[in-house]
């Protein structure tokens, strides 16, 4: 009898969830748990799970790294991913397993996609950084929006209940979390769908803020016209930190094209990022000598990074 009445509970519990729990509410009962079709489009936010130490002045080579590397890191995930376990759980009509089909035909066409339109290299150049996380976004953006007409129309096709039992096998089994850089394929035994890919632009503000300014100032032996143009990025940095922090929420979102429009809310913030630092930063490094590039690149721990990615 405990048994039943457990499981009654968690059924109804999930019910309760896709048909009008409080979104707070639902995140609580839902964050720590892997979110299998859900989690596909947006997921848990692992990407600075292993990361290496961040360098004294700032660690701008970290998520620079991070956000190029994503591109391709999605392109994996999107090719692993399977819906077998979705299809055994929610016994699709005909009609629903055709538009789940699509969703799977996306997602190939949105990984190759990728494949042809990631960076292939993390630069060692500041200015030459930014235009390849620019490259990255693009190419992430244009993927999942490729994306997303096929699961609007696939989860539209899902009455209440096979919702419900998306939400049921989420909390039944645990996730296994990944990093984005990982991209390991999926052999037998493993999950039936693809870890997500998620941008952590949460980390940036703190970033963006941490400039080792008065290092560049008493090392660099700065003449007042690179000193202007020094307090014109921290002026830009601070502002894109501001515009960063009100956009970038951890959001538990529970139904899958919420996650998915979560993401790409993360991939638009960023890209505004990018494109607000890009001439203030253009404008500093320019002012620099080579020996003073050199010196911030390793205030930076900025150093040529080859991709290790296998496609």
């Amino acid at each position: 009898m405990p048994a039943i009445r457990l499981r009654y509970w968690r059924v109804l519990s999930a019910v309760l969830i896709v048909l009008g729990l409080s979104p707070a509410a639902a995140a609580r009962h839902g964050q720590h748990h892997h979110h299998h079709l859900q989690d596909y489009y947006s997921g848990e936010r692992e990407s600075t799970r292993g990361a290496p130490k961040q360098p004294e002045g700032g660690g701008f080579a970290v998520p620079t790294e991070q956000t190029i590397r994503a591109c391709d890191a999605q392109a994996t995930e999107l090719q692993k991913m399977r819906l077998d376990a979705v299809l055994e759980t929610v016994q699709p009509s005909d009609a629903q397993r055709a538009a789940l089909e699509q969703v799977r035909a996306a997602a190939t066409n949105a990984a190759n996609a990728l494949t042809a339109n990631c960076p292939k290299d993390v630069p060692a150049k500041l200015t030459d950084r930014l235009d390849a996380m620019r490259a990255s976004l693009d190419a992430i953006k244009v993927a999942l929006g490729q994306l997303r007409p096929a699961l609007v129309s696939a989860y539209a096709t899902l009455d209440d209940e096979q919702k419900a039992r998306l939400v049921v096998l989420s909390i039944s089994k645990p996730s296994s979390p990944q990093s984005p850089s990982a991209g390991t394929a999926a052999g037998p035994g493993a999950d039936d769908q693809a870890q997500p890919v998620s941008l952590d632009c949460g980390q940036w503000p703190a970033m963006l803020r941490s400039w080792p300014v008065h290092r560049i100032e008493a090392e660099l032996s700065l003449t007042d016209e690179q000193h202007a143009a020094l307090y014109m990025l921290m002026a830009a940095q601070y502002r894109a930190a501001g515009s960063l922090a009100a956009s970038c929420h951890d959001e538990n979102a529970l139904t899958p094209v919420a996650r998915l429009d979560a993401e790409l809310g993360r991939v638009n913030a960023l890209h505004q990022c990018v494109d607000a630092l890009a001439p203030a930063l253009a404008g500093f490094v320019n002012a620099l000598n080579d020996e003073q590039k050199g010196q911030l690149n390793a205030m930076l721990g900025v150093a040529p990074q080859p991709q290790a990615t296998a496609r």
